[in-house]
């Protein structure tokens, strides 16, 4: 399964019909220079949003936003914008996190959980208008303590996540992940890791 995303890219100004007809023609095509494969972002919202297309796996998205916005819109004078969280299983490891894109500006997150934003606004998830949320974060959780019993997971993951942001106040993320020779490699740019191995 590819990753599924969340949200779109708001495109200011829209794109003109020609702009939007030529990028369609680039999309159905494979290209040498650029990523690989064919580009899996669509034109949404009569040219004024970019999103991935539902229909495609779209494999090397990280690749392709960042072609689609440096290469092809933004020396067209277009302007992306807004936030898309994205999540997916690789090798029997689940993934996730957010792409911010703020006037052209492209930074990939590759952690969803307990991602603390871009580095232009360092935030923790729970931060919500102008001030920290941890305590609403703690209430959601209202059973306190718990227990998982083997193959179970947290609310809204899927079994390997054992503690989330959520029920923990956004203090820590436990993720059970049985691999072959480890996890991908990845970055944590603002937190912690640490491996339990058996």
């Amino acid at each position: 399964m590819g990753p599924i995303f969340r949200g779109k890219f708001v495109v200011t100004p829209p794109l003109t019909d020609a702009h939007w007809q030529a990028f369609d023609h680039f999309k159905a095509e494979n290209h040498t220079g650029t990523p690989p494969g064919r580009c899996k972002w669509a034109v949404a919202e009569n040219g004024a949003a970019i999103k991935s297309a539902e229909e495609d796996k779209n494999y090397y998205f990280r690749e392709w936003i960042v072609y689609v916005v440096e290469e092809l819109l933004a020396p067209l004078g277009y302007v992306l914008s807004v936030e898309v969280t994205w999540e997916g299983d690789y090798d029997n490891f689940r993934a996730g996190g957010v792409i911010y894109i703020q006037n052209n500006r492209i930074e990939i997150v590759e952690d969803e959980i307990t991602n603390s934003g871009p580095s232009w606004n360092r935030k923790p998830r729970a931060w919500r208008d102008g001030k920290y949320q941890a305590d609403d974060l703690r209430k959601q959780n209202r059973a306190g303590p718990y227990v998982l019993q083997a193959g179970e997971g947290v609310s809204g993951f899927g079994a390997s996540v054992k503690a989330g942001r959520v029920s923990t106040g956004g203090s820590l993320t436990l993720i059970e992940s049985r691999t072959k020779g480890g996890a991908p490699l990845h970055v944590h740019a603002r937190e912690e890791e640490y491996f339990y191995v058996i």
